[in-house]
C-alpha cells in the first residue's frame, strides 16, 4: 500500500524527521510537556509532516487535551428563528470569525429548530463540545438555563436582555438605542414623536425594553406622549401570536391607526425594530403618505432591510457580528483555563458586556413638515 493510501501516522513522521515519537507529538500538538525540541529539529518535523500530508487525529488528540476545541451553538426552537435567519446569521458570522482565528470548530445543535434545552446538557456530558454559546434566549431564569448554570458548564449568552449575575452575557444596551434615536429626531424639530411596540403574545423582551427607554426618554426631554402615540398589543383586539408573521401585521396595523391620527397625532414615528418599520412605511406610502416629507420613520438593528427600502431607514445599529465574536472569544478563553481554574468548582460571577447602540442616519428622517 502506498504512503498516500493509508493515514500517516506520528511514527512515519518520526522515522522521516529522525527523532523519537515523542518529539513529533509536541511539535504538532504544541504541547508544553517535558520533552525539549530544539529550533532545528521542530522544523524539520514540520516540513517532514508536511512532505508527508500528516493530519493530527482529532479523537486522540481531543482525549489527550481533554478539549474538543469545538463550540456548541443552541438556538431555542421557536418560529422565525435560526440559523437561516438574518438576526441569527449575523451573529454566527462573528462567533465563525473568532473561532477561525483560534482554529476552533463549531457544531450547531438545534439545526431544525426542534431540539428542546436538553440537548445542550447532553453534548457537554458526551464530551462533543468544550462550551456553549446560547442564542436568542428570551425568558430570563428559566429552569433549562438555570440547570446548565447550576452544573458549572461552561456557557456564554448572546444578546441576552437580562443575564443573571453567574451568567457570563453579551448583550446590547436596548434602552440606550431608544434614547439616541428619540434625540435625533429632536435635533430634526420633531416634538411630537411616536412609538411602535411589539404587538405579539408573548412581547419580546428587548421590543418592551425599547419601549420602557423612549418613555424614559421623552420625559427626560420634557416632551409629551399621548396614550395614542405609543401602539402595542393594548391597541389590537388581540394580540398577534408568535407563529404569525408578525412584523408584517404590526406594520399594516399601525399605518391604518396613523392614517387615522391623521395631522393631530406625531411627525415621527420610532419602530421596535426595522421591518415593523419598513413595512408600516410601504403602507403608508401606498395610501398617499409621503416619508420622510410628512412622516419621518426610523427603526432599531440596522438590518440589511434598512438599505434596500425606498427610502433607506434611519436606524439604530445593534452590532450582532461583534457581539458574536466578542462572545466566542470569552467562551473560548474559559475553555482553554485548566479545570481547576473554569469556575466549576468555585461561586462564578459572570462576565456582562454591554454593547452600545450607534446612529445611521438615510433618508427616512427629515425636519417636520412646516404647518
Amino acid at each position: 500500500m502506498s504512503q498516500a493510501a493509508r493515514h500517516v501516522t506520528i511514527k512515519d513522521v518520526a522515522i522521516r524527521a529522525n527523532c523519537s515519537t515523542a518529539v513529533v507529538s509536541t511539535v504538532v500538538n504544541k504541547a508544553k510537556g517535558k520533552t525539549k525540541v530544539s529550533e532545528e529539529t521542530r522544523v524539520r518535523v514540520l516540513q517532514a509532516a508536511q512532505d508527508l500530508g500528516y493530519r493530527l487525529h482529532f479523537a486522540a488528540r481531543s482525549l489527550a487535551h481533554q478539549r474538543t476545541r469545538t463550540l456548541g451553538i443552541y438556538i431555542p426552537p421557536a418560529p422565525w428563528s435560526g440559523p437561516g435567519f438574518t438576526y441569527e446569521g449575523t451573529i454566527l458570522r462573528g462567533v465563525e470569525t473568532a473561532c477561525c482565528e483560534r482554529n476552533y470548530d463549531l457544531l450547531l445543535v438545534n439545526q431544525s429548530g426542534s431540539q428542546q434545552p436538553q440537548v445542550c446538557v447532553d453534548k457537554f456530558l458526551e464530551r462533543r463540545i468544550d462550551g456553549m454559546l446560547l442564542i436568542h434566549v428570551q425568558e430570563s431564569g428559566s429552569p433549562w438555563l438555570l440547570d446548565l448554570l447550576r452544573r458549572r458548564f461552561n456557557i456564554v449568552a448572546v444578546d441576552y436582555p437580562n443575564p443573571e449575575p453567574e451568567l457570563d452575557a453579551v448583550f446590547f444596551d436596548n434602552e440606550a438605542a431608544s434614547r439616541v434615536a428619540v434625540e435625533h429626531l429632536v435635533s430634526l424639530g420633531h416634538r411630537r414623536i411616536g412609538f411602535i411596540g411589539s404587538c405579539r403574545n408573548p412581547a419580546m423582551a428587548d421590543a418592551a425594553i425599547r419601549q420602557t427607554g423612549f418613555l424614559r426618554a421623552m420625559a427626560q426631554l420634557k416632551l409629551p406622549v399621548r396614550p395614542e402615540w405609543v401602539f402595542d398589543a393594548s391597541q389590537l383586539p388581540r394580540p398577534f401570536r408568535a407563529d404569525e408573521v408578525f412584523t408584517i401585521l404590526e406594520g399594516h396595523a399601525v399605518a391604518q391607526h396613523i392614517i387615522a391620527l391623521g395631522k393631530k397625532g406625531p411627525t415621527a414615528w420610532l419602530a421596535y425594530n426595522d421591518a415593523v418599520a419598513v413595512y408600516l412605511m410601504r403602507r403608508l406610502q401606498a395610501a398617499g403618505v409621503q416619508v420622510p416629507q410628512q412622516i419621518s420613520l426610523m427603526g432599531v438593528d440596522d438590518a440589511e432591510i434598512c438599505r434596500i427600502s425606498s427610502p433607506e431607514l434611519t436606524s439604530i445599529r445593534h452590532p450582532l457580528r461583534e457581539m458574536g465574536q466578542a462572545a466566542a472569544e470569552i467562551l473560548i478563553e474559559k475553555s482553554e483555563l485548566p479545570d481547576d481554574l473554569d469556575g466549576k468548582t468555585s461561586t462564578h460571577k459572570g462576565r456582562h458586556i454591554q454593547f452600545p447602540p450607534s446612529l445611521v442616519a438615510r433618508e427616512s428622517t427629515a425636519p417636520p413638515p412646516q404647518v
